[in-house]
């Protein structure tokens, strides 16, 4: 093309030249007349002159020819190789022009996207968004920016960035210059952001963890768009579902444990006494992936788009512990597998299941892996928080259990520090001091007692404390509240912390007074009854000798 209108120029040249001499000769006297040497010489003169402006005038016209081929040859290059796509659409939105990245873009080969219209690759559901933004283009008349998704030849879709201007165009006509930007990679990061955002949002709120977890989970099944999620977190060995979206209650049921166990239900655990997990889940959990092989990452995921591959595994090819390919008897063709791990540590995984093929793509299981990553670290901390809550509940249980044996216990039962200040008291010891506990917590014996009973207690209890040894002894105690003395049997220890030292005194005291009066009138009446069957004896033995004197 270029050699052609180099060669067209050339002859418009010659023929310009070619009427230049002939009007030159018109100019010339006529033979009639005579015509020195002078002039003739001067007219020749005149030609040649001529002659060479036009050579030189070729020459230049030559170079700025090739100069123009290279600059249009470097804007092809520059413009069919760019980076984003550019084409050219009327009024219509049919495309006049494209590059070849445009064509790339959408999976099209160049020539056949001439006279196609643009708004055939945007996806039905960005349709009125395209249809607005070009209105609105024509209407302000300055350049537009619009961000939809379009629709690959072969069905894939990318985000798309447009920007577009109107320009006049040939005949008046106008044209708009469309650039076709892929940012795909840009919105899947921007949507995991929001995403992992959103699941943080839901791991640090307050309320029952479980149905936080149940929620989070919908989440990742409604953002994924797959038929089936789960989370698998561990707990005593064992990596169950904590919750799950979408799969039928028999296949959680079936698939919620991972252990393996022998035929008399003992768990199977390796040498190191690590239990052995099942299936595919066992080996993303345990970190037997082989990330050479196409179904692995180099983060140690699986997934797979047809897993009925899976059972084409020959045993000796199999990693798996016991599999069980539950999920490809459920029909399940796509499965992701996504460890969640807290450095190198795995301590669950997300599962992603869809009875379709070609639900994931590497791209995706990327994404998936970053909102993973991210996701483990407010896990485990909330994981944490729960077992703390948890094992402060069930102190708590222990401490309120504690308690109300100790309230509803007959005897009395007390505790003091080091201060000799009273620090646990129970309802019977409370009965017994005829006072509230409020007024007997944090108060010293000589508080409670009279001052010979609470010197007389105090001499023992700094003999516990010192010795370290319990001690049971019957003790005659007298309340400031009490009218006469009472006897109790008490058993006194001394308490001591983690460490194993004494921080304060305990015991358990039992009134005994009645039982001592009961005793004690025992103790009298035995010796009556022991008495009067001694004097009995003594009749019985005179009345014995009477009788036999009076037979002799």
């Amino acid at each position: 093309m270029g050699d052609k209108r180099q060669a067209d120029a050339k002859e418009a040249l010659r023929n310009r030249a070619e009427d230049s001499v002939r009007e030159g000769e018109a100019r010339l006297p006529s033979p009639p007349q005579a015509v020195t040497a002078k002039v003739l010489e001067a007219t020749v003169h005149q030609l040649r002159v001529h002659q060479t402006e036009l050579e030189m005038q070729n020459e230049e016209l030559r170079k700025v020819q090739a100069e123009l081929e290279v600059t249009r040859a470097r804007y092809f290059d520059l413009y069919d190789l760019a980076p984003v796509g550019y084409c050219t659409i009327n009024e219509a939105g049919v495309i006049l022009e494209a590059n070849l990245t445009a064509g790339t873009l959408l999976g099209v080969e160049r020539s056949k996207l001439i006279n196609r219209s643009l708004a055939h690759f945007i996806l039905r559901d960005d349709q009125d968004l395209f249809f607005r933004f070009r209105k609105q283009l024509i209407e302000i008349g300055t350049t537009q920016v619009c961000e939809l998704r379009l629709v690959k030849s072969d069905g894939a879709l990318f985000w798309g960035l447009l920007t577009t201007s109107v320009v006049a165009g040939a005949a008046g006509v106008s044209v708009s210059h469309v650039v076709l930007t892929d940012i795909t990679a840009r919105k899947l990061q921007e949507e995991s952001l929001a995403l992992t955002a959103h699941l943080l949002v839901l791991l640090n709120s307050p309320g029952d963890y479980r149905q936080c977890m149940q929620d989070l989970t919908g989440t990742l099944h409604n953002w994924a768009g797959c038929e089936a999620v789960g989370i698998r977190l561990r707990n005593n060995g064992d990596y169950p579902y904590y919750a799950t979206s979408g799969f039928p209650e028999e296949f959680v049921q079936k698939e919620t444990f991972l252990c393996a166990y022998d035929a008399t239900g003992q768990r199977v655990c390796d040498a190191a006494g690590n239990p052995g997990l099942e299936c595919m889940c066992g080996l993303v959990i345990t970190g037997r992936t082989n990330p050479s092989q196409p179904c692995f990452t180099a983060n140690g995921s699986f997934w797979t788009n047809a897993s009925r591959s899976l059972l084409e595994l020959a045993p000796a090819d199999d990693a798996r512990i016991n599999p069980r390919n539950q999920c490809i008897h459920a029909g399940y063709q796509s499965v992701a597998l996504i460890p969640l791990r807290l450095g190198t540590e795995v301590f669950g995984l997300l599962q992603f299941n869809d009875h379709r093929p070609d639900r994931f793509t590497s791209a995706m299981i990327t994404q998936l892996e970053q909102i993973a990553n991210n996701l483990a670290i407010a896990l485990a901390r909330r994981q944490t928080t729960e077992a703390l809550r948890e094992n402060e509940q069930a102190l708590q249980a222990s401490r309120d259990l504690l308690s109300s044996i100790i309230d509803s216990t007959p005897s009395s039962v007390f505790a003091f520090d080091l201060d000799h200040r009273c620090t646990l008291v129970n309802t019977a010891a409370s009965q017994f001091h005829r006072r509230p506990k409020e007024e007997i917590l944090g108060k010293t014996l000589h508080d409670i007692f009279t001052k010979a009973t609470a010197d007389q207690l105090l001499a023992v209890d700094r003999e516990i404390l010192t010795t370290g040894q319990m001690r049971v002894m019957e003790e005659t105690l007298l309340t400031k509240l009490g009218t006469e003395p009472r006897t109790l049997l008490t058993a006194k220890f001394p308490i001591r912390d983690t460490h194993g030292k004494i921080v304060g005194l305990g015991g358990v005291a039992t009134d005994i007074t009645e039982r001592k009066l009961v005793e004690t009138e025992l103790v009298a009446a035995h010796e009556e009854l022991q008495q009067h069957a001694g004097q009995l004896e003594q009749t019985v033995s005179q009345r014995t000798a009477d009788l036999q004197a009076t037979v002799a």
